[in-house]
């Protein structure tokens, strides 16, 4: 019944204008979340570059020497008497001179963390081992964030890791070492996690069910326009500094966030602190123009508080784990698919993401077309999602992103005498917006697959995955030098994203059905063909044609 005048509350207040400005200012955390995830992309691309001949190597060498440098090598030749010569390859002593290219539009080269401390040659592994560190960083931040924010609230633990990420970045762009960079960016990835999951929980916990599935789907689309917005700050600043930096700055008109976020209405109710539940709904119906009588909306803010408390002092709250996931088959099944096809989407979304320099073209305007192309496939999820459920277009979209990525090295160089180098890359495009349609599916999906007893605990599980998978991408792209095959990563890609369509494929539909609240409920989640709607206070209603089956 709590949850039945909680909803009834919400439609009370709103939606209205007030709930959409601070959805878009909450929608709008996710761009530096964004810009940090994947700002490897440019920062631990390696320049074109050669081993520097030492100046004092021609002293030490034979008279009748000569010295030519490759990528991680210095070849030295030398003459004897008899009109032969003899070739020995030395390892590069450990300095290099790198291609910064023509500046850009403000003047600045190209210089990222890999030039600065030479990640190149049998270093460049540091490189990606930045990105996996600071993956697992991410990974922390989401175990910790989530028990802060159900304990001391979500806007001071959202608006924590706001202003300290903002910090932490200021002192990224003045590392002044690869150790100094790799933990301030561990640092730095734990908050974030923090912003992100805040970030979700009050857009979540703000709207009433029935508009979830379009908010939640929406917000997608500033990641998006994060990729975008970083593609423009590459193309004009080059050097990864001042990248950093102007990341970083935006971040500072977030300040506002104080007075205009407020805190989540069901989590003050929950939480007991019902007078400041007053004054937000109170704010967000003067903001709405609602023409509610303000004890009745007392009442309601009243009477939710006292279920609650109520159903805490009559029934035990169990404490609900992820072991619960795997208690019965079916769900366990369910849990196991689920934390794979996690993994998979994020382990096959970095991937190509942190590839995207090593393609055909400018890599600035490479970005950036892929990051329109995203957006495209955000919009075009919204309606799959909507007309074919929810099985059917992540199968579809992991067969795209596994079938691209393999295609888009398979294919042979030259044709003919026509180049397949742009077909390549429009295949290496296509996989990027097969990856990111299952990321526009997952997380509704995850939420409708599993009851409300284990909901939170679930995503959580799966956030965790989906974490890993990003420690995980960076070290599949050195498959190609590991390995001496350069087409590895893109085929390992592909494989692991078809293995997704494949587990994606014998996951039950939730499209049209009712959501399960207990486990007993999630077990027989077929049979649940009742689609929840709302009149216009609030109130649920029951399809009637679904009550012979009830009863």
């Amino acid at each position: 019944m709590a949850g039945k005048t909680m909803d009834r509350l919400l439609q009370m207040v709103g939606p209205g204008w007030y709930q959409v400005a601070v959805y878009i200012l909450l929608c709008l955390n996710y761009i530096p979340v964004n810009n940090n995830h994947t700002i490897m992309a440019f920062f631990g691309l390696p320049l074109s570059h050669r081993c520097k001949v030492p100046e004092n190597l021609t002293t030490t060498l034979p008279s009748m020497s000569q010295v030519a440098a490759d990528t991680c090598h210095l070849n030295v030749t030398t003459y004897t008497g008899d009109n032969s010569s003899e070739l020995s390859r030395v390892k590069c002593p450990g300095q290099w001179e790198y291609d910064r290219g023509d500046p850009g539009p403000l003047g600045f080269s190209d210089w990222t963390i890999a030039s600065e401390w030479d990640l190149v040659c049998d270093q460049r592994f540091l490189a990606s081992l930045a990105t996996t560190i600071y993956f697992v960083g991410v990974m922390f931040g989401g175990v910790v964030f989530g028990a802060l924010a159900d304990a001391f609230g979500r806007k001071p633990v959202m608006l924590g890791c706001l202003y300290a990420q903002m910090f932490v970045c200021l002192a990224i762009y003045f590392s002044q070492g690869y150790v100094m960079f790799v933990a301030l960016r561990f640092v730095l990835g734990f908050l974030l996690q923090g912003l992100q999951s805040t970030s979700f929980i009050l857009i979540m916990e703000m709207f009433m069910p029935e508009h979830r599935t379009i908010v939640g789907t929406i917000v997608e689309c500033f990641w998006a326009l994060g990729n975008m917005w970083l593609a423009f700050l590459g193309f004009l600043f080059r050097d990864w500094h001042y990248i950093q930096l102007a990341v970083t700055l935006p971040s500072i008109l977030a300040i506002g966030y104080i007075w205009l976020i407020p805190e989540s209405l069901r989590w003050l109710i929950v939480n007991g602190k019902v007078e400041s539940a007053k004054q937000v709904a109170e704010k967000a119906v003067k903001y709405n123009r609602v023409k509610v009588v303000h004890s009745y909306l007392h009442d309601t803010i009243d009477e939710v508080a006292a279920q609650t408390s109520k159903s805490d002092d009559t029934e035990p709250t169990r404490r609900y784990t992820v072991l619960d996931m795997l208690r019965t088959p079916m769900l366990r099944r369910r849990a196991l698919s689920m934390f794979y096809i996690w993994f998979a989407t994020s382990l096959v979304y970095y991937g190509l993401l942190l590839n995207i320099g090593k393609l055909s073209g400018d890599k600035y305007l490479n970005y950036f077309i892929s990051a329109c192309i995203e957006m495209v496939t955000y919009v075009i999820a919204i309606f799959l999602i909507s007309r074919f459920g929810r099985p059917k277009p992540l199968v579809g979209f992991f067969l795209t992103a596994g079938i691209s990525c393999i295609f888009s090295v398979a294919l042979p160089d030259v044709i003919g005498d026509f180049r397949m180098q742009n077909v390549k890359t429009g295949f290496a495009f296509l996989g990027r917006c097969g990856v990111s349609g299952c990321f526009s599916v997952i997380f509704m999906y995850t939420s409708e697959l599993f009851p409300t007893v284990i909901r939170t605990v679930a995503l959580g599980a799966c956030l965790f995955w989906a974490r890993f998978g990003g420690v995980v991408a960076p070290q599949i792209n050195l498959l190609d030098s590991g390995t001496g095959f350069q087409r590895a990563p893109s085929i390992a890609f592909g494989c692991i994203a078809i293995v997704g369509a494949v587990i994606a494929f014998f996951l039950p539909e939730t499209l049209h059905r009712r959501l399960p609240d207990t486990l007993e409920e999630a077990e027989r989640l077929e049979s649940f063909h009742q689609e929840t709607s709302y009149d216009s206070v609030g109130h649920e209603m029951v399809d009637q044609s679904d009550m012979s089956e009830r009863v």
